[in-house]
């Protein structure tokens, strides 16, 4: 057993967090700052609706809209001990998506996409060739786009590749922030997110 867990401490994929402090200024009548959003919560206290603010189908909708959260990517790696030595790596693997757009049936369907240099190919969970191109263009067929204007491959040359679903993400990332008042009447929130992505963490708390 003991071995076990230090296989598992070693393989697990690791989970990093990412706070921020917020300071709530107090107003003598509601949150005229916030305008209409203000006035929607006007009965509660300003560290409470402050907080039903920050976890908001619009303000969270407007971070996924911003970093383009409905675009998912990650790297394939061999099984087991793949992502463990990625990890060991100084090197990492990174590929930077300017544009990513597909068909509504394609709409939370994994694609794959892999590299040979700086030429690419995705394709469908059928093995079917959706696009090909180079890094550095925007690249388009029907309603397929995709412009990649950067990529490390330091690990890997294949990545997973998915466009999901505007509310899905909004309800993903919800779920994902967590914010509560540090101490009773303080006025001082507590924000944190929770996920594999450090940077992806940090990107997403700044930009709430």
């Amino acid at each position: 057993f003991a071995l076990a867990g230090i296989a598992y401490a070693l393989l697990a994929t690791p989970v990093y967090k990412a706070d921020a402090l917020l300071q709530v200024e107090k107003k003598s009548s509601g949150m005229p700052a916030l305008g209409e959003m203000g006035d929607l919560f006007g009965g509660q206290s300003d560290a409470v609706t402050e907080i039903e603010i920050i976890k908001s189908r619009m303000v969270i909708g407007s971070v996924v809209d911003q970093l383009d959260l409905t675009t998912i990517v990650s790297p394939n790696y061999m099984p087991v001990i793949g992502d463990f030595l990625a990890r060991r790596n100084s090197e990492k693997d990174q590929l930077v998506i300017e544009s990513f757009s597909v068909p509504r049936n394609y709409i939370n369907q994994g694609l794959t996409l892999s590299f040979k240099g700086e030429r690419f190919t995705l394709i469908n969970s059928e093995d079917e060739i959706i696009l090909q191109g180079d890094v550095g263009a925007l690249v388009t067929e029907g309603d397929f786009s995709l412009h990649i204007s950067a990529v490390n491959l330091a690990n890997t040359n294949s990545f997973s590749l998915t466009k999901i679903d505007r509310l899905l993400a909004i309800n993903n990332w919800q779920a994902l922030l967590n914010v509560s008042e540090s101490g009773k009447q303080t006025g001082i929130l507590v924000s944190s997110i929770e996920h594999p992505n450090k940077q992806l963490a940090v990107k997403v708390l700044d930009a709430i």
